[in-house]
């Protein structure tokens, strides 16, 4: 025993229990490491879990804002284009019915009457080749887009609304025959009360979509975390209009305000503040980009030129720099496009010119406060010397026996002449008198096809344009103009021009000989050629018809009404946009995330911080690069850098009394969210900096 001892001293005793102690310090030690750890990678994982929740409150909020301004533009635009529909639309029935001639009528409309001048000159022929083909191209139904082909279409049209007579009306009329509000009306109200409903609940509803936002990644109940928006209760100063409001947008496509043009006394206020008189002139112009650039309009037709403008195709226009322009607003845009809108100036039947002028009619019944307008009723007379000789008519009269006054109505009465129509063909040839050699064409002889102008195009000219005197319409010339008749209700103006090329007729640029200027240079002189100018007319017949009513969709809408449809905007002296990208201090939001700070473990050690809490903080702001107005619906949110921390606070501070009305907001957790952000004020700006 004493050998394996050892060297240990007789009489000194072991400490079996220092080790163990040893072994707890170290792992107390080793636990408050690894608690602390934890806790710190606990508290960055909440902080950046609060911060994340500060952002979404704040974009949620801003961006349910500029969706709900947007909600508000897209009504008031959409109501703009709802009235102008109501016009146009009404009058599609009426212009299809003045274009084809239906089972009940015995007058001939605009096609019809067309149609059988034409064939009754084919039957009896038709001398020039070129002009008979051109004839029976409008005469064929196989044939897109002829006189016959457009004719069928409108017919099948005209049938269905014979058959529904209360299609249209039930739609576009405010007493529709249905005996209830029209279709159009019902949508015009509703959009009405869906901006005012907007508008009215917009501070809520942005409240609650931060709060639950940002409460989706707090992931926790609103006893140990909240998100809001300052300000608490989120406004702007709105109004609403009246209805006359809208008559500035839609028929000029222009926001609602004083306008020496404008048929009502309009009422609005504070209405009509354009930001910009070149670039930013309301929701027509700047989302739909309805605008013609120095004063263009659109192609329309215009004048028909005669050989003296050079009827040979120039090219397209260079390109130029605009130095103005002018917006059109939805009623021009609707008439465009209803009907046959793609082929409008290039038709056979004049669908697009009635809508034009019973909408325009329409309109004033809204806004001018018209009784009764009236518009002519088409009734073609096309028997030039014998009653029945191109028509059965049901009548007895002839159009030159009108025109000379030697026939009269059943009471005696002068029959008045309205209008008169003729089917004119126009060729260029370099050969005199050319007899229109289908061989030839695009050799010799050619039509002339200008943009506006179908071949051959109909003209309709205001009361009676007699052809035995001359061509129905001036034409220029500087070599003069010759009129002769070719067939019974044919004539013919010829003239000639020149031109230096022309290849559609066989007309190469050639070099005539070459001028010495003075500089010595050799100048090309061209050879100028003759081009023998046609034109045929072929006298359709005259119209005779007399005014009709055109009737009123508005009967029974008082517009002056309290509840009438109006737009809605902001009050534009009170909103302060204070800069070029229309940013306004009612626009901006301070989204605010509150973070229960309580350690997981050993609370007692780790949590010993004044406010039990982590908050967060981010800023937000709505604006419109386009506008300031809630006509164009570009309203857009982002989060901007954090400003005035000072101001939010006090911001937030003064709006606990609101936060009783927002659902899901616990009022009870402001007071410590507002005293932590007031202890780090003047600390606020280099935190925010990190």
């Amino acid at each position: 025993m004493k050998l394996m001892r050892g060297n240990v001293p007789v009489g000194r005793s072991a400490r079996p229990g220092v080790v163990i102690v040893i072994m707890l310090l170290g792992l107390m030690l080793l636990a408050s490491i690894v608690f602390y750890v934890f806790n710190a990678g606990r508290q960055v994982e909440r902080r950046m879990r609060t911060q994340n929740a500060a952002d979404a409150a704040a974009m949620a909020g801003a961006g349910t804002i500029a969706r709900g301004l947007n909600t508000v533009a897209m009504n008031n635009v959409a109501t703009a284009r709802l009235i102008a529909m109501i016009n146009v639309l009404d009058s599609l029935p009426m212009a299809i019915d003045f274009s084809v001639q239906d089972l009940t009528e015995d007058q001939l409309d605009d096609v019809e009457a067309e149609l059988q001048a034409i064939n009754s000159q084919l039957d009896s022929g038709v001398s020039d080749d070129w002009m008979r083909r051109m004839l029976a191209r409008m005469a064929d139904p196989s044939v897109d887009d002829s006189a016959a082909d457009i004719d069928r279409e409108l017919t099948a049209i005209d049938s269905y609304f014979q058959a529904n007579p209360n299609f249209v009306p039930d739609m576009t009329y405010y007493n529709a025959p249905s005996g209830d509000t029209g279709a159009i009306w019902k949508a015009m109200y509703a959009l009405d009360a869906l901006s005012e409903l907007t508008l009215t609940w917009l501070p809520v509803t942005a409240q609650e979509s931060a709060i639950d936002s940002g409460d989706e990644l707090l992931s926790t109940s609103a006893v140990v975390g909240q998100s809001l928006i300052a300000p608490v209760m989120p406004t702007f100063p709105w109004m609403r209009g009246v209805f006359d409001d809208y008559e500035r947008p839609v028929r000029f496509g222009l926001l609602p305000g004083s306008d020496g043009r404008l048929w009502a006394d309009s009422t609005a206020r504070g209405f009509g503040q354009v930001d910009d008189t070149t670039l930013r002139r309301g929701p027509f112009d700047a989302v739909f980009g309805w605008r013609r650039m120095n004063g263009t309009n659109g192609g329309s037709g215009g004048w028909v030129p005669g050989p003296g403008r050079a009827p040979i195709p120039t090219g397209a226009y260079g390109a130029f720099e605009p130095t103005r322009y002018s917006v059109y607003g939805p009623h021009q845009w609707m008439q465009q496009r209803m009907p046959y809108y793609w082929r409008r100036g290039q038709s056979y039947d004049r669908v697009a010119y009635w809508v034009d002028r019973i909408a325009e009619r329409k309109l004033r019944y809204l806004w001018r406060g018209d009784d009764t307008l009236t518009i002519l009723r088409p009734e073609w007379e096309i028997d030039p010397l014998l009653d029945d000789e191109r028509s059965n008519d049901g009548n007895d009269h002839t159009i030159f026996g009108i025109a000379d006054g030697t026939e009269t109505d059943d009471d005696g009465n002068r029959i008045r002449i309205r209008e008169t129509m003729y089917v004119v063909t126009e060729i260029k040839s370099s050969v005199p008198d050319n007899d229109g050699d289908a061989a030839d064409q695009g050799v010799t002889w050619d039509y002339i096809n200008r943009s506006s102008w179908n071949v051959p195009f109909v003209y309709i000219g205001r009361r009676w344009r007699d052809p035995r005197n001359g061509p129905p319409f001036g034409i220029g010339s500087t070599t003069g103009v010759s009129w002769t008749q070719l067939e019974d209700y044919i004539w013919r103006a010829s003239a000639t021009y020149t031109t230096y090329e022309d290849s559609s007729i066989g007309l190469p640029l050639q070099i005539d000989h070459y001028d010495t200027d003075a500089n010595g240079n050799q100048i090309p002189v061209y050879v100028e050629h003759t081009v023998y100018w046609e034109m045929d007319f072929l006298l359709v017949g005259i119209n005779i018809g007399e005014d009709v009513e055109v009737g009123n969709p508005y009967a029974g809408f008082n517009r002056n009404a309290s509840d009438a449809p109006a737009p809605y905007d902001f009050v534009h002296d009170d909103m302060a946009f204070n800069d070029d990208n229309n940013t306004s201090p009612y626009l901006e939001y301070l989204g605010v995330a509150r973070y229960n700070n309580t350690p997981l473990f050993w609370p007692s050690r780790f949590g010993n911080q004044p406010y039990n809490s982590m908050v967060g903080v981010a800023e937000a702001r709505v604006f419109n690069n386009h506008s300031r107005d809630l006509w164009t619906q570009m309203w857009h949110a982002q989060l901007v850098p954090v400003q005035d921390f000072a101001g939010w606070v006090d911001l937030l501070n003064t709006g606990q009394s609101d936060a009783a009305d927002i659902p899901g907001l616990d009022a009870s957790q402001l007071p410590d969210m507002i005293d932590y952000m007031k202890s780090i004020e003047p600390v606020a700006d280099v935190m925010l900096e990190h």
